[in-house]
């Protein structure tokens, strides 16, 4: 199985469909390539939201989505441009159910949950059991040992320097230092 954030060695689009483990992928980028005439690209990005490997669908020099495969699943970013801006908001309201009163949410069924994404409306969406992810066994939800403890990493700083070790130390007081006043 690949590692999907090794920037040492570039998968195969094969590769990534074994990662990604769902028929649903290789449909996917079948149905983009088909429909747009493009193939996609697989580059690696340290983006902090999802560091790794993926694939960029580019037309005519412009984005059209990226897919981000993890293990399992995949998540993919649509560019959505000024031209498709007012189609999609047009959409939006066929792909959610508008937002509910109070009253609602308090007797909603308990395996849905609203999503709110920057820039989009509000939807439903069903929860996710996180003790089905592969991960789950890291979270302090399963064992309280991985709980982070800040008190801990407070009492670490600053640094504690070995006696073997080089380094610099600078002492810096504020006298001399003028208020910048150019930014206000």
């Amino acid at each position: 199985m690949i590692n999907i954030q090794d920037k040492g060695h570039c998968p195969t689009l094969e590769e990534i469909a074994e990662y990604v483990q769902t028929p649903v992928f290789a449909a996917f980028c079948g149905e983009i390539k088909e429909t747009f005439g493009c193939g996609g690209k697989i580059e690696y990005s340290a983006c902090s939201m999802e560091p790794g490997w993926n694939i960029k669908f580019k037309k005519a020099g412009k984005s059209l989505c990226t897919i981000y495969p993890r293990e399992s699943y995949f998540t993919v970013m649509v560019v959505i441009g000024q031209k498709e801006k007012a189609s999609t908001e047009t959409l939006l309201p066929e792909c959610c159910t508008e937002l509910m009163t109070q009253d609602e949410i308090a007797v909603m069924d308990g395996g849905k949950c609203i999503l709110q994404v920057r820039g989009v409306r509000p939807f439903f969406s069903d929860k996710f059991d996180i003790t089905k992810h592969p991960k789950y066994k890291y979270l302090s939800d399963a064992d309280p040992k991985n709980a982070f403890d800040m008190e801990k990493h407070i009492k670490r700083r600053p640094a504690i320097v070995k006696p073997e070790e080089e380094f610099d130390y600078y002492e810096i007081d504020g006298e001399g230092l003028q208020e910048d006043t150019d930014h206000e």
